[in-house]
């Protein structure tokens, strides 16, 4: 573990009369051993953190410990460290994982996979994972919080079907049973859903969607959220296309309701591996690299980010954390005790050779609101004309400082602008025609309105 220096970060997030200030302080850095992967951030109810990730490593006999769960306390003093998983004869070498605490137990989910030649590392082979797979399992095991296990066994087991990847796949409690969603690769790729009983693995149910902008737009790479009966599947577009962060809003039959597209016109976003919702708001952390750069991960690597959502799902503030990614940077979050907790891969240089290393960032959160009745008061705040076809102009009763933000119906920022006057004029002329919501931000006060472009 380092401690580093601080850093202070201000989130100003406004929607609609509830003006809400998020502060984020950084505090702490914590480091764990070089050549881990793919943390996992779990708190318990007493506050304490179980960090799992997998050791980068060639492959070891039957019986070799894979991924670890790291214990420490509320100020990270470690406890003890046991293994989750292993080489074994009938699944093969454990990969990729997911990992909650429920109802008071580690529950892993996770893909193993028995290879057609043994003495190729997976992350070092030029070959493809599904064309060195013999077969492969989606497993599921749980432990108590002291690392006794309690039960192990497959969800899928030893399937042949190239086309399907259990890698990438994210999980989900809902109430009384696991979601845990899969996908296939192109060219008709899939997303799979299916209801687990994690008592015995056993499948209670299986939604697909055919991946498209109007569904689920990743087949994997995804992270979920249940709210109010409702599934969220926080995925991306495709990186052959636009590259965008979603949000698919299902509801408890698993029917699609509408799905949120945030682009951003300098950097790709992708692999939304990690949300959690906290005092009305999501914070889901992704990768990000340079919009129509390098396809290399080596010339254009990927960093982490965190993006915050009312709600709603509207966009409020997107915030880069940490630095250079290794490979697709897995980001996580957690939050405790008013303290939010940022997990991710970084790349680091060993005298040229490149390793992993997971790091948890540790920030002071603190989230005041105050209620500004300026929504009502259409004196205070006037947009004409509108109807409008080549410009329109924002009066505010007072001279200050206003960020102006045009939305398309689809959620996409189309302008933005920041004034210091009393009268504005925007351009809108480059607009399609058709209903553009604006929002403006003052002095510790926001509104929305719609305008309509003829």
């Amino acid at each position: 573990m380092k401690i580093c220096k601080l850093l202070f970060v201000t989130l100003i997030i406004s929607v609609g009369e509830l003006s809400a200030q998020v502060t984020l302080t950084y505090n702490n850095t914590y480091k764990m051993p070089l050549n881990s992967f793919r943390p996992e951030i779990c708190i318990n109810d007493s506050s304490e953190f179980y960090i799992i990730y997998e050791k980068m490593q060639l492959l070891g006999p039957v019986g070799s410990a894979k991924h670890w769960v790291h214990h420490y306390d509320s100020s990270w003093n470690k406890i003890d460290s046991f293994p989750v998983t292993f080489v074994t004869t009938q699944y093969g070498e454990p990969l990729d994982h997911r990992v909650m605490i429920i109802n008071g137990e580690i529950v892993v989910v996770y893909q193993s996979a028995i290879w057609k030649d043994t003495s190729l590392w997976i992350n070092n082979s030029n070959v493809p994972m599904d064309k060195n797979m013999i077969n492969q399992s989606l497993m599921i095991t749980r432990y108590s919080l002291n690392g006794t296990e309690l039960f192990r066994g497959p969800i899928i087991a030893n399937s042949t079907d190239t086309s399907v990847t259990f890698s990438d796949n994210s999980i989900q409690w809902n109430v009384t049973h696991l979601l845990v969603s899969t996908g296939t690769f192109p060219p008709a790729p899939v997303v799979t859903i299916r209801e687990v009983n994690i008592l015995d693995a056993s499948i209670l149910d299986t939604h697909n969607y055919n991946v498209n902008p109007t569904t689920i737009p990743s087949a994997f790479g995804n992270s979920m959220a249940c709210k109010n009966n409702n599934i969220i599947v926080f995925g991306y577009t495709p990186s052959s296309t636009s590259a965008d962060m979603t949000a698919s809003n299902l509801d408890s039959n698993f029917n699609v309701l509408n799905v949120k597209t945030y682009h951003d016109t300098l950097n790709e976003q992708i692999y939304a591996t990690g949300n959690l919702f906290y005092n009305n708001y999501y914070f889901v952390a992704h990768d990000e690299r340079l919009r129509g750069g390098p396809s290399s991960l080596d010339d254009n690597p990927y960093s982490t980010y965190l993006k915050i959502l009312d709600s709603q799902f509207n966009m409020i503030n997107n915030i880069k954390v940490g630095d250079t990614g290794m490979y697709h940077a897995h980001p996580v979050v957690a939050v405790n005790n008013e303290k939010l907790y940022f997990g991710w891969i970084r790349k680091v240089n060993i005298g040229g050779h490149y390793a992993s290393q997971v790091c948890i960032e540790e920030y002071l959160m603190t989230i005041s609101s105050s209620l500004i009745n300026v929504e009502k008061n259409d004196d205070y705040i006037k947009i004409f004309p509108n109807p409008a076809t080549d410009r329109i102009y924002i009066k505010c009763a007072e001279k200050q400082d206003l960020k102006i933000q045009i939305y398309n119906l689809v959620g996409e920022i189309v302008l933005q602008r920041k004034f210091n006057n009393s009268t504005n004029k925007i351009n809108i002329g480059s607009l399609p025609k058709g209903i553009y919501l604006i929002k403006i931000n003052g002095d510790n006060w926001s509104t929305e309105r719609k305008f309509v472009k003829e």
